[in-house]
């Protein structure tokens, strides 16, 4: 692990509700146990790591306010999210976090790179699991931000638009089923089906729909029927 992103915030635990301490659980005890389960069994509470991680603080009345050390583009940047975000869910002591694509890994120049990126960056969050226990409520493919998707993803009457947002999905479905390590982790959308080879089969896996309508939107800088058939050549 890098060194510390939050230095001055120590580990916040539960003091009941007489606490006046500013960073401190006063009704949340996740060890308390309530009609036969634990707090935390029964709240599942989970940071969302595009709020949390990648808003810049801007709106369209002003510049972005946020200065984050991890905000980026690249994959490095990508890298030191991970970190921070795991420093972070284990000072809030959280069981669970939850993402889009989009959120944890950069877009490369085509369809492939893009799907390159998301694999070594999952590495690495699967690693950081494997370190602190914290676990994924729900992941998804991110199918609204970038502005190919404007006219919808499954909806979409560009057919290449829908390749390539079923290639993205399925992308990610089949990440879980990759490593063993990954089989708490939860996919699911909202938006568009896997392949009509993986849908009946996959659909099963999914839990509930993403609401988020939160993204960062980067203008469209290639074609998606460049990118696609650069991922179907092989």
């Amino acid at each position: 692990m890098s060194d510390s992103f939050f230095p001055d915030v120590p580990p916040i635990r539960y003091e009941g509700p007489a606490s006046d301490a500013p960073l401190a659980y006063r009704w949340y005890d996740r060890d308390e146990v309530l009609l036969g389960r634990r707090m935390e069994d029964h709240l599942r509470i989970a940071v969302c790591w595009w709020h949390t991680f990648c808003n810049r603080g801007g709106d369209m009345f002003g510049a972005d306010a946020f200065e984050r050390s991890w905000f980026g583009d690249d994959l490095a940047s990508a890298g030191q999210k991970v970190d921070a975000a795991f420093e972070l869910f284990a000072k809030l002591g959280v069981p669970f976090f939850t993402f889009h694509d989009r959120d944890v890994a950069p877009e490369g120049a085509s369809l492939r790179e893009t799907n390159a990126n998301l694999d070594r960056i999952l590495d690495r969050i699967e690693e950081r699991m494997r370190e602190t226990g914290v676990r994924l409520l729900w992941g998804t493919a991110n199918l609204f931000g970038h502005p190919r998707y404007a006219a919808g993803a499954a909806t979409n009457p560009d057919p290449e638009v829908f390749a390539f947002a079923s290639i993205a999905l399925r992308t990610c479905a089949a990440r879980p089923s990759s490593s063993a390590a990954f089989s708490r982790w939860s996919w699911t959308t909202s938006t568009v089906p896997a392949s009509p080879a993986r849908c009946s089969s996959s659909r099963s896996r999914w839990s509930r729909p993403s609401t988020s309508t939160t993204a960062t939107r980067r203008p469209c800088t290639r074609s998606c029927a460049a990118s696609v058939s650069s991922a179907r050549s092989g």
